[in-house]
């Protein structure tokens, strides 16, 4: 891995010609710099034709961004401007999921551009961890910065359901890796923890209010996209273009994600 520095373009320049690249790829499907830096790498450049972006005409060879696919099946395209035939599924991070004892994950924070339009209610969170409680302790992931407001979730519970719950939130992500392995199941928002659980097997719920299952869904064996009812909701390709539309996580059915849950949970049943 190396680390271009975006505020210093010679000296990224430097770096990828340092590199003598044959063939330089790029991934981003609208950012204007990764576009430049790659055409600088003297190397032949393939990148996405972005709708509305105007970036191509750096590339030496395009493929055509696709916003009626999900954007796994776009990365592959890249590839197969090679004559590669992509088909592998993600890549497993950390063996197998082996499922032990009852827990149950949630992640109640998404990350990047208006990432509080991404969030499901606490009330709604309450309401899914009292319909599971019977069977399921609770875990509650995410980085370091969202260990306080993990905390303030469990403010919002009754001390017997609080008890059934271990804030993990800041701990290395190989351990959170790890400790997703044992879950039976995980609920998650749409980020990059739920890919990484349904890449290892874990039984995974992603919700969606502004993003596209179809664009950006979960992606394993034992995955399920739960997308809000509000009309409008779905909107989101590229990841920022929340103008003008509606809020949308609200309209996701608590007894929808419970139905789904526990079907999910059947899989980890005892015999």
């Amino acid at each position: 891995v190396v680390q271009l520095p975006l505020k210093n373009p010679l000296r990224a320049r430097r770096l990828l010609r340092d590199s003598d690249l044959d063939i330089c790829i790029d991934t981003d499907s609208w950012p204007r710099i990764s576009a430049l830096l790659c055409s600088l790498s003297g190397a032949y450049t393939i990148g996405f034709e972005t709708e509305n972006q105007r970036r191509h005409a750096l590339f030496d060879q395009t493929v055509r961004h696709d916003d009626s696919i999900h954007e796994l099946e776009n990365y592959r395209n890249l590839v197969r401007a090679l004559g590669i035939q992509a088909s592998s599924p993600p890549q497993n991070l950390a063996g197998s999921w082996s499922p032990k004892g009852n827990l149950v994950a949630f992640h109640l924070w998404p990350g990047g551009t208006k990432s509080h339009l991404r969030e499901w209610p606490f009330s709604s969170w309450k309401q899914l961890a009292e319909e599971l409680s019977s069977t399921s302790n609770f875990c509650l992931t995410g980085g370091t910065e969202d260990r306080h407001r993990n905390d303030e979730f469990l403010a919002t519970l009754n001390p017997s359901l609080r008890a059934r719950f271990e804030n993990i939130a800041g701990v290395p992500f190989s351990q959170t890796v790890q400790t997703l392995r044992s879950c039976r199941l995980l609920v998650s928002v749409n980020t990059g923890i739920m890919h990484v659980a349904a890449a290892i097997g874990v039984p995974t719920i992603g919700l969606h209010g502004p993003t596209n299952p179809v664009r950006w869904g979960p992606i394993g064996n034992h995955s399920v996209s739960i997308l809000s009812t509000t009309p409008g909701a779905g909107f989101l390709n590229l990841g920022f273009e929340y103008e003008g539309q509606p809020e949308t996580m609200a309209g996701l059915s608590v007894p929808t994600v419970v139905d789904a849950a526990k079907r999910l949970l059947a899989l980890s049943a005892p015999c």
